[in-house]
């Protein structure tokens, strides 16, 4: 009996020793997985910090040497998304340019250390500084140098943020560690930057002299070590994979050691007590230990394979004892296990542990199962490709050739559905092999968003600022605001009494001009309501439609649409709704006097009876060609009208053009000179002859309103052409063939090209208000086109006018 109580005794000792260094090296393989994770949030919070710096350091007020705006703007993004931040600008030698917690007027040091600095400026990237002794407000800060180039790609100075150094005590708090272990983030020479607990008792404190030794040479590990508040503990420590800052997770050895201590000491008292009977009870107990032992060893085997096991009381309180230290040690081996767990699977991004020979899943957490759609065995039978489209598979290849950490590329839902995923890829060993773990986050709706935006800046047609419930300017397009003649340089960060304040200096509206202080009250108080719906005419005589109105978050959109063109139509309506009325009374008087003229000409033909030689009879010929003249005026105001179609019929244009001659010069000052030249061939054309009359009488005058009182020269003439396709192609509108051609030409002042490409648009008129309609030449050139012809016009600034109206020739003689 008590050769068999003996070894019972030193096996449960032996079995406590072994059970507790598997426990010691299980923890420190759980918490270095853990400090590796938490690694990764560091990283992922001094990358904010740079890409914040890279986005301002775009700040077109930095780049065009603004620095009092900027630091405006700095100081702005300082108190909107990092309290507690400084924002400084620093040239090459170290001196600061800016600091946005210094007043403008306060001397600004230079920096003691410059090696980064220079660093920065040689190599163009951003970089991270160890913990410093701060010279402005005296206390530990980092530095994150971000450099700024010009349009050339040089750096012209380092923008830098100091950020707020709690920030990394709530790194370690968000991953919510208990309250026993030490967690601690430490930068590159070991001092503490972060710590839970007791970040102001250890903070800038180097780590402990056991640990700080393989801190500073080793990429990570797990030790026994004596932490800085004196407490034994196993530490596992590793480097965050980008910037290289190290973060340690200690737990208590006591933690470890207490109850493989109790479990030894109840063996080996309960052991001892057996000795003790074995002597007397050696027979009886023999055929009793063959149970306990057997049931040790299905409980060891359970413990080892972590499956659940209630053994059942074996009569023999030593092997009681043990199982029960065995059941401990198994609640807290499963204990440990599930908070590792709950901060893997509750995790609010997607994780994957992949190896990195097969490219085969080894672990998803829960997000990952919601957000692509495989179960969790599923993706245990998946590679990496497989939840990437075929599209994205060769991008994939060249990310894992060039071993990429950072990446955003294409992937895929179960169902076949693309989202794109920024995803972040650390490498570590697990259990004597390579792995890769990889965070992805679904950035489609974040790209979608930011084209959208992008597409609907630039597409706007009118012009559109935004600003924030600070009133400061945060998006506009490139549209013009104000007058274009003298624009105003407005930026994103301006507020809106800045711009207002511009606008009423250079007197931007015409309500503005010699009032711009009661203007700019007016506007302001108009902003602040945003309910502006109104017209606005600028300076340059441009017409705008002012639209604002505030926005669910407490800002202002203020658009602005140009209506000059708009504005000119509906001038043009407003003018073409009076020609019309006109035209209307004019029918209804010319019909009229049509029929008095009726009348008239009925009297004067019986007149005309009288014998050849009375005197009378030379009165009534003359009354009846007046009369004549008068219904051929009616005829031309009831075609006006249109209450008269203009009858197409064979006319000779030479004669027509030719008995013009007396009414032409009586149209025409004698201080200019009016020559009519009919062709020497009689040039016969389809057309109407009252609207030839009126578009030659109509030239005649505008060529005489051109030279405008001044000694002048007007030829009219009529002469035949032909073109072949060659000219006629070199011609707007002209056709190869033969044709009759009516010029009427002038030696006035001439068009320029923008009045010449014009003249035809109805109601465009060069002269002075109540001097022209604008109408004549749209009628003759609706005239000439009925007629199957087109008009040819030449004309240059200082030689004068020359219009060529085109008919289809008839026949030539």
């Amino acid at each position: 009996m008590l050769a068999s109580t003996v070894p019972l005794v030193v096996f449960g000792l032996v079995q406590e020793y072994v059970d507790y260094h598997e426990s010691v090296e299980r923890t420190g393989r759980e918490k270095l997985l853990l400090a590796r994770s938490l690694a990764i949030s560091v990283d992922s919070e001094l990358q904010r910090y740079i890409t914040a710096m890279e986005m301002l350091s775009e700040s077109k007020r930095l780049r065009d040497g603004d620095i009092p705006g900027f630091r405006e703007m700095a100081r702005s993004v300082v108190d909107q998304h990092f309290p507690g931040a400084n924002i400084l600008l620093l040239r090459e030698d170290g001196q600061l340019v800016m600091h946005t917690s210094l007043p403008t007027t306060a001397p600004l040091p230079a920096r003691k250390s410059l090696d980064q600095l220079k660093r920065v400026f040689t190599t163009g990237r951003p970089a991270i500084s160890d913990m410093f002794a701060g010279q402005v407000a005296n206390r530990n800060v980092i530095a994150v140098d971000v450099p700024v180039k010009d349009a050339a790609g040089r750096v012209i100075y380092v923008l830098t943020m100091n950020p707020p150094m709690a920030a990394f005590t709530e790194v370690i708090q968000r991953h919510a560690p208990p309250a026993d272990w030490a967690v601690t983030v430490l930068d590159r020479n070991g001092l503490t930057v972060g710590r839970a607990p007791d970040i102001e008792r250890y903070f800038a404190q180097p780590a402990g002299p056991t640990l700080l030794p393989s801190l500073l040479e080793e990429r990570e590990g797990v030790r026994e070590t004596v932490s800085r508040d004196g407490v034994p503990r196993l530490a596992a420590f590793t480097h965050s994979p980008t910037f290289g800052w190290a973060v340690v997770i200690g737990v208590a050895r006591t933690e470890l050691t207490a109850p493989a201590i109790d479990a030894a000491l109840l063996s080996l008292g309960f052991g001892g007590v057996s000795i003790l009977l074995s002597l007397a009870l050696t027979l009886l107990m023999s055929n009793r230990i063959a149970g306990p032992i057997a049931a040790l060893r299905r409980l060891a085997t359970a413990y080892d394979q972590d499956i659940p096991y209630t053994p059942k009381r074996t009569g023999l309180p030593e092997a009681d004892e043990v199982a029960h230290a065995f059941r401990l040690a198994q609640e807290r081996r499963r204990r440990s296990d599930r908070r590792y767990r709950i901060l893997f699977d509750t995790n609010p991004l997607s994780i994957s542990v992949f190896d990195l020979e097969t490219l085969r899943f080894l672990d998803v957490n829960d997000t990952m199962v919601a957000q692509y759609g495989w179960s969790k065995p599923e993706f245990l039978a998946l590679t990496v490709f497989d939840v990437h489209p075929p599209e994205a598979q060769e991008a994939l290849r060249r990310v894992i050739a060039e071993r990429q950490r950072n990446y955003t590329i294409a992937q895929c839902h179960r169902d076949g559905t693309r989202f794109n995923a920024e995803t972040v890829v650390r490498v570590i060993e697990l259990e004597g092999r390579k792995v890769g773990i990889a965070i992805a986050r679904d950035v489609t709706r974040e790209l979608q968003m930011r084209e959208q935006l992008h597409d609907a800046i630039k597409a706007f047609p009118g012009s559109f600022r935004f600003y924030d419930k600070h009133e400061r300017l945060v998006l506009m397009n490139d549209k013009p605001w104000m007058p274009q003649d003298r624009p105003i340089a407005v930026s994103l960060g301006d507020t809106v009494e800045q711009t207002i304040h511009a606008a009423a200096v250079m007197e931007a509206t015409e309500d503005s001009i010699g009032r711009p202080d009661e203007w700019a009250r007016e506007r302001l108080a108009q902003f602040r309501r945003a309910d502006a719906n109104c017209e606005v005419k600028t300076r340059d005589g441009r017409w705008h439609h002012l639209l604002e109105s505030h926005t669910v978050d407490g800002g202002t959109l203020s658009v602005r649409l140009d209506i000059t063109e708009r504005k000119r139509i509906e001038a043009q309506l407003r003018q073409a709704q009076k020609m019309e009325t006109i035209g209307q009374l004019a029918g209804g008087v010319a019909h009229d006097f049509n029929n008095s003229l009726a009348v008239v000409m009925a009297s004067l033909e019986n007149l005309l009876d009288v014998g050849p030689d009375d005197e009378a009879r030379g009165y009534a010929e003359t009354a009846m060609r007046a009369t004549e003249q008068a219904a051929s005026l009616t005829k031309r105001l009831l075609a006006f009208s249109r209450r008269q179609e203009l009858t197409p019929i064979e006319v000779d244009v030479g004669a027509s053009v030719n008995d013009l001659q007396k009414i032409l010069r009586s149209s025409v000052p004698r201080m200019i000179s009016l020559t009519v030249q009919p062709s020497l061939t009689t040039e016969r054309c389809v057309l109407d002859r009252t609207g030839l009359e009126t578009a030659v009488m109509n030239m005649v005058v505008n060529a005489r309103d051109a030279i405008d009182g001044r000694p002048g020269r007007i030829v009219v003439a009529v002469d035949h052409c032909r073109l072949n396709s060659g000219e006629a192609a070199a011609i707007p509108g002209a056709r190869a063939g033969e044709w009759t051609v009516v010029s009427v030409t002038d030696d006035g002042p001439g068009m320029s090209d923008d009045v010449k490409a014009r003249i035809f648009e109805p109601f465009f008129t060069t002269k002075g208000v109540g001097k022209g309609t604008g109408l004549g030449l749209s009628q003759i050139n609706g005239f000439v086109a009925q007629a199957k012809g087109f008009i040819r016009v030449q004309s240059a600034l200082g030689k004068g006018t020359r219009f060529d109206l085109h008919f289809p020739s008839q026949a030539a003689a």
